[in-house]
């Protein structure tokens, strides 16, 4: 194939090649990458061309296959990268659910009323509306809720120096 028959054959199928490649990498940079190289391969190989029938066809679908090969070889790393991150979430998850128990067992430690207010207090509910269900002035809820927090954090301090 000559030049001119490369230019008036597979050049005005660029942009058929160029969508077909952001639809299947779903990248424009990407996309404009692979459709480079096999403009180039295809420039290369102009003379094999001679042989095929319908060169427009012929360039997409070679576009098609190599964003194909592009796709699969990244499958490898984005599964790798799943994987990283899956293992991340199962240690956080762990970390969480030993900070939960720690937490827990911290609060089981308060005395009454500290507790409740302290429990009544993580569950949502207003200074006012812990004073009226624990029966107390709404300064004296606030000032354990204080004590209760600062308690907390030397509990919390003492179990993860153990």
């Amino acid at each position: 194939m000559t030049a001119e028959e490369f230019k008036s054959t597979i050049l005005p199928a660029y942009g058929a090649m160029a969508a077909t490649a952001r639809k299947i990498l779903g990248d424009d940079e990407i996309a404009k990458d692979a459709v480079q190289d096999v403009m180039r391969a295809l420039w290369e190989g102009r003379e094999r061309l001679n042989a095929v029938a319908n060169g427009a066809a012929y360039a997409i679908r070679a576009v098609r296959n190599r964003c194909l090969d592009i796709h699969r070889q990244n499958a490898g790393t984005v599964m790798t990268a799943v994987d990283d991150v899956a293992e991340a979430i199962a240690v956080e998850k762990n970390d969480d659910l030993r900070r939960l128990e720690l937490l827990s067992s911290a609060i089981e430690q308060l005395g009454e009323p500290r507790r409740t207010i302290l429990r009544l207090s993580l569950s949502g509910k207003s200074g006012i509306e812990i004073a009226r269900a624990v029966n107390m002035n709404e300064g004296t809820v606030r000032q354990h809720l204080s004590r209760s927090r600062k308690e907390l954090r030397k509990l919390i301090i003492q179990y993860e120096n153990i």
